[in-house]
């Protein structure tokens, strides 16, 4: 969520009386939004993931069932607390999907409203520490992302003078401007990625950089003499 002042709750639902219910219930709590089959739900969810921070379901529904949609939703977008609302006779189905681990917890139907409410603000509540959470971690990465950049251009700057016997002026003058631009490689997803992750994604980015180099001036010192390879390379 970018702004999670802005949490919203989807509720997905094929019964109309039953979504109009939990509109009124819940609205004052947080916006409502609502689905009546996984498909809408799916949509639903793809199209405001940004706002949505929780998604209540019902298991029972035509077609495909509720758990189907929070396990997509776990997939899809992680960050968003999954419960399942349920009859007692479905309790096999929603004892699966929590040892599946699809879904924070179920409310058991027919709600109690105080108790409903309740478990909603304590999802938002989770909501907005994961938020923090996410928001803390993806800045200490950037920063550490920001320091491996800049260890790779020493990297090229060593390569280059151990090639040429000093770096050249033009790859000196980018990668100087580079790194005073605070340059670095796009932001990664860190729902998907983490830190050993982007350890070895730089690392195998300063490989492939090395063997390019090595190729290169492997082509120009059969092209020239002595150190005109190396300067070529970086000219």
């Amino acid at each position: 969520m970018n702004d999670i002042q802005a949490a919203t709750i989807l509720y997905v639902d094929d019964e109309t009386t039953a979504l109009k219910y939990f509109q009124r219930a819940i609205g004052a709590l947080a916006p409502v939004l609502t689905a009546a089959s996984v498909e809408e739900g799916k949509r639903v969810l793809d199209a405001h993931c940004d706002t949505i921070a929780v998604l209540v379901s019902d298991q029972r529904m035509p077609g495909a069932h509720g758990n189907e949609l929070l396990a997509y939703a776990r997939v899809r977008h992680p960050h968003i607390v999954r419960i399942l609302t349920t009859a007692y006779s479905e309790l096999d189905q929603t004892v699966e999907a929590v040892n599946q681990g699809q879904i924070h917890r179920y409310i058991q139907k027919p709600w109690e409203i105080a108790a409903l409410r309740m478990e909603l603000k304590q999802a938002l509540d989770l909501a907005r520490l994961r938020h923090d959470h996410d928001q803390l971690l993806r800045e200490k990465l950037l920063i550490r992302q920001k320091q491996l950049v800049a260890t790779r251009i020493g990297v090229v700057c060593s390569i280059c003078a151990a090639i040429g016997g000093a770096a050249p002026a033009p790859l000196t003058a980018y990668l100087g401007a580079a790194l005073g631009a605070g340059l670095c490689s796009p932001e990664p997803d860190w729902l998907l990625m983490d830190y050993s992750d982007l350890i070895s994604a730089e690392a195998f980015r300063s490989a492939a950089f090395a063997a390019a180099v090595r190729e290169q001036h492997a082509t120009l010192e059969r092209r020239y003499p002595g150190p005109e390879a190396g300067q070529a390379v970086g000219g």
